[in-house]
């Protein structure tokens, strides 16, 4: 009976656990379970891409089914949504390595310090073979995430 209390006591009081920031894993465990929070806001960590550095802390609270991402400082994040708005056909824009499409980028967020590279490729040097349509330019975007 007292050890049925202290396993009782021990497994209550870990509901929550401190976890690493590592956003793919994050999406990967968490983001169909989980509500995300960051400095308090629901999210959807698929939009956000977050400066590691300036995590402070990444808490799951398994009886809540909730994840919060506190950041050391509140840093503006760079909204690809104005951008999006001039996306027209004759353009693609890849992030990390994957074609974005208008819709999706429109809610994407970054932090600007995880913004590593930004490369525009014009229509002269895009091989018309690799995306097997015509472009005027494809954007590219390196993101740490």
């Amino acid at each position: 009976m007292l050890y049925g209390l202290i396993i009782i006591l021990i497994s209550s009081s870990c509901s929550t656990i401190q976890i690493n920031y590592h956003r793919d894993r994050i999406l990967k465990k968490y983001s169909d379970d989980y509500k995300i929070y960051l400095d308090s806001s629901l999210i959807e960590l698929k939009n956000y891409y977050l400066d590691r550095n300036n995590v402070k802390s990444v808490v799951r609270d398994k009886s809540k089914k909730a994840i919060h991402i506190d950041r050391d400082s509140m840093i503006e994040f760079l909204e690809f949504k104005e951008y999006f708005l001039e996306i027209k056909n004759d353009r693609m824009v890849i992030l990390n390595g994957i074609p974005v499409e208008s819709e999706k980028g429109k809610n994407l967020k970054v932090s600007p310090k995880s913004l590593m590279e930004i490369t525009v490729l014009k229509n002269d040097s895009i091989n018309s073979q690799l995306f097997h349509r015509n472009y005027k330019d494809v954007i590219i975007f390196r993101i740490q995430e």
